[in-house]
């Protein structure tokens, strides 16, 4: 998340957990509460996990909106890109200002993935911060 106004960013890293809970949504406040616009905000979903690949239980899934997840025999498979889109339409952020990754973590095994390789998985770092000078 980066507003170009006031120079206001955050990374955050939203699993089904946060993203139940609307973590974005709560960075969103934050940078409001420091004097962005939501409005200004532009924010990038990264590489993450596809729906066709992220499969739930039906407790998980019923924290979700119907529309972003869909059943899959006893399981449901859950679209958190699409949720955490949906959120941050709901807090005004634009949505010409969300962009995102088409890189399923699963599929492409370039990115380490949990729930592909259990406890052998790798782990992505981002960064993100201010150049001074």
């Amino acid at each position: 998340m980066y507003d170009p106004i006031t120079s206001n960013y955050g990374l955050i890293h939203s699993g089904w957990r946060g993203t139940s809970k609307r973590i974005s949504n709560e960075a969103i406040k934050v940078m409001i509460d420091r004097g962005s616009k939501a409005q200004d905000i532009k924010v990038y979903l990264g590489p993450s996990i596809s729906q066709e690949k992220y499969e739930v239980d039906k407790d998980v899934a019923l924290l979700f909106s119907e529309k972003n997840h869909k059943p899959s025999g006893e399981k449901f498979l859950l679209d958190i890109k699409s949720q955490i889109k949906n959120d941050l339409l709901d807090v005004d952020i634009e949505n010409k200002n969300i962009s995102s990754s088409s890189v399923c973590t699963y599929s492409n095994l370039d990115f380490p993935s949990y729930r592909r390789d259990g406890v052998k998985a790798g782990r992505i770092i981002f960064l993100m911060g201010q150049l001074n000078g």
